[in-house]
């Protein structure tokens, strides 16, 4: 299994940075975790195939993670793809982006290939195939919306995957109470896949230093968090001396062999 990181970025657009995406690739399968712009761009960039792409995830619908989506669909249409893929993505937003897509040309009926659009809900599984298989767990990131009072038609997700018999959480995006990822890492982790934006990362590696994770990757970081630190060599010896196993700090083209 191999982690490629094709975006790092956080809230807002970073020069040298694009926004957040990952792809998993196993064996000759890949899935995207988000589709921050421009993913399909990066993928082409880490000469990896959007062609391969089984699945993509999207853990909630902030631009910065959606936003690529559109371009990828585009690109796999323009390349002549057959093969089915499967958009998964927060139920609420499954029928408006139905009704957008048409609008930018990307009506699944005038697709190549076959588009399933499956909704994320909360506490229930995601995908499950031969090689990956994936959980939904709803977090706080959007229970509030910009009025201040909670919203509970918004959904954003953090995920359990098991992949060629291997355990990872990925965060997507988590409020500054990340205590509620604890239930998560409650078991054995080989791998954290995490965000480094909406928190304070001083007490956020005293938190990941109380669980067995045996390689933490972040990414998705805010840049405000590197000048507290000095330097990226700076954060990652703070991280290195609190967590118990593995640390990095991804950028965009950032690889692991897992």
């Amino acid at each position: 299994m191999e982690i490629v990181v094709l975006g790092t970025a956080h809230g807002r657009p970073i020069f040298g940075r694009l926004h957040t995406s990952i792809a998993l690739r196993t064996g000759e399968d890949l899935y995207l975790l988000d589709c921050g712009e421009p993913c399909a761009a990066g993928l082409h960039r880490e000469a990896l195939d959007p062609h391969r792409v089984r699945a993509a995830f999207v853990s909630h619908m902030h631009p910065d993670h959606s936003c690529g989506l559109f371009m990828l669909l585009k690109e796999m249409h323009l390349g002549r793809r057959e093969t089915p893929f499967t958009l998964c993505l927060p139920e609420e937003a499954i029928e408006p982006l139905r009704q957008f897509l048409p609008h930018v040309y990307c009506a699944p009926e005038l697709l190549n290939f076959p588009l399933t659009l499956s909704p994320i809900r909360p506490e229930a599984s995601v995908w499950a195939d031969g090689n990956l298989s994936l959980k939904a767990h709803r977090n706080s990131h959007l229970w509030f919306g910009p009025s201040g009072a909670r919203d509970d038609g918004a959904h954003s997700f953090s995920f359990v995957a098991h992949v060629e018999g291997k355990r990872i959480v990925w965060t997507g995006d988590v409020p500054r109470t990340f205590d509620e990822l604890g239930p998560l890492l409650q078991k054995p982790t080989d791998l954290l896949l995490s965000e480094l934006t909406h928190m304070d990362p001083a007490p956020y590696f005293e938190f990941l230093g109380q669980f067995d994770v045996g390689t933490v990757l972040f990414h998705h970081v805010y840049e405000k968090h590197f000048e507290d630190f000095i330097d990226w060599g700076a954060m990652l010896t703070r991280a290195k001396a609190r967590l118990n196993g593995q640390v990095h700090i991804a950028h965009d083209g950032y690889r692991m062999v897992l």
